[in-house]
């Protein structure tokens, strides 16, 4: 783990270990003199971030310390910060306790969390403490102070010029038993397969929000599904007539420009998909998708077909 400040990420100050348990992720600290980076002795806002970036960021001309890690792991979208047993971010956990001599050794578990789900994204300490709701924003956690990126590498150990083996490896936090399976045969370590394409689980629940929210379907391509497309023209402001509904036909997922069957991409697919047509990777709702499905996001000017624009959509979306 490393202290976060104003220009940059500092040097190893200790080390955090995470592993799948059956009652969760336990994340294991093992940090000291914690006082000495201005965070005092109790409960501090412990969270994974979405991105694996430490760097600080500048919004509405300030300096943000760790901003580059974006928000709350929330892959359901809730856009709520209800704590680890709430219905909320995924990424918000028990608080990291700091005992009167400034360490923190206390494990906590986050019970709606998988290692396989946090691979590449950022661990933040707090300043504040967490009270698991809005009120204040983000449960009152205030600055972003300590940070580290759950890998089985070791970025800023690099930068530094140390060591990526496993003895330095909670320079950063030390992602013990991850597999380098997750990555794609044409990926790198920088640049794995997305996060959905490796768990079902995710994939299923990205899908079903595309569903609730976006009326991705039809459900079976192969059918007429005749009150599917008067639905979508409604949605699309147009009155179902025969000429609107051939339209929004002609708007499948497989010419929508976040629709992405590139190379690299194809070696993430478990395989095709023959009556819902090609399976590809929906970059606007994160799941993989079927090129003879639409929503109401459409866009035209796909589908994605080169490597360097595939691996641009994930870089913009910070996976």
């Amino acid at each position: 783990m490393h202290p976060l400040t104003p220009t940059g990420v500092g040097p190893r100050i200790g080390f955090v270990t995470v592993e799948d348990t059956g009652g969760g992720l336990r994340i294991s600290p093992d940090l000291h003199g914690l006082g000495r980076f201005g965070i005092k002795p109790g409960p501090h806002g412990f969270h994974i971030h979405d991105l694996g970036d430490l760097a600080p960021t500048i919004k509405n001309g300030s300096v943000v310390v760790g901003g580059a890690a974006g928000g709350h792991y929330d892959p359901d979208r809730t856009g709520r910060h209800a704590g680890p047993y709430g219905d909320g971010h995924r990424g918000d956990l028990p608080v990291l306790q700091v005992a009167a001599n400034g360490s923190a050794t206390r494990p906590v578990v986050a019970p709606r969390v998988r290692l396989r789900q946090v691979m590449g994204r950022a661990l933040i300490i707090h300043l504040g403490g967490d009270n698991y709701t809005d009120n204040p924003p983000n449960g009152g956690g205030k600055a972003r102070v300590i940070g580290g990126i759950i890998t089985n590498d070791c970025p800023y150990c690099k930068k530094q010029g140390g060591s990526s083996g496993l003895v330095t490896l909670a320079a950063s936090v030390a992602a013990l038993g991850a597999a380098v399976h997750f990555f794609s045969k044409r990926g790198s370590a920088n640049t794995p397969c997305p996060e959905p394409t490796r768990d079902i689980e995710l994939n299923t629940n990205n899908r079903q929000l595309a569903i609730d929210k976006y009326d991705y379907g039809p459900p079976n391509p192969g059918k007429p599904s005749l009150a599917f497309w008067k639905k979508l023209a409604k949605r699309w402001k147009r009155k179902p007539t025969k000429q609107a509904i051939k339209e929004v036909k002609s708007m499948r997922c497989g010419n929508c420009v976040a629709f992405d069957v590139a190379p690299r991409m194809e070696a993430c697919m478990p395989g095709p998909v023959s009556k819902a047509g090609k399976l590809g990777y929906c970059w606007m709702h994160d799941f993989k998708c079927a090129s003879l499905r639409t929503c109401a996001t459409w866009a035209g000017g796909g589908p994605i077909t080169e490597d360097k624009v595939s691996l641009d959509w994930q870089r913009r979306k910070g996976e």
